[in-house]
């Protein structure tokens, strides 16, 4: 899975929750690699201004279209139900958009 001081990344690793162990194989392998980076948005929660700050350039960069996230499903409004659902499943690849 790592070549000797390979780079796995992990990219929204929580949703839907992996069927094997995933960080227990990244710890066995960690052997292979000189080191191991976690980074999670959370990770500033304590730093309010740099929080801030980043997210005024997601914005920013949403914005102007350099960045744009995939889109899973659309629903309106009335179905807010089966976009829980379908959180809940880990069944969608994207965003959940609610439109009025």
């Amino acid at each position: 899975m790592l070549a000797d001081f390979g780079c796995a990344v992990a990219y929204n690793v929580f949703s839907p929750i992996p069927d094997s162990d995933i960080f227990g194989e990244l710890r066995a392998l960690s052997a292979r690699s000189l080191g191991v980076r976690v980074f999670n948005i959370h990770t500033f929660d304590k730093q309010r201004s740099a929080l801030h700050s980043m997210t005024r350039q997601l914005i920013g960069l949403l914005d102007n279209g350099k960045i744009q996230p995939r889109i899973g499903v659309r629903l309106p409004l009335s179905h807010a139900a089966e976009a829980h659902r379908l959180l809940e499943s880990g069944d969608v690849i994207g965003k959940i958009i609610l439109t009025t």
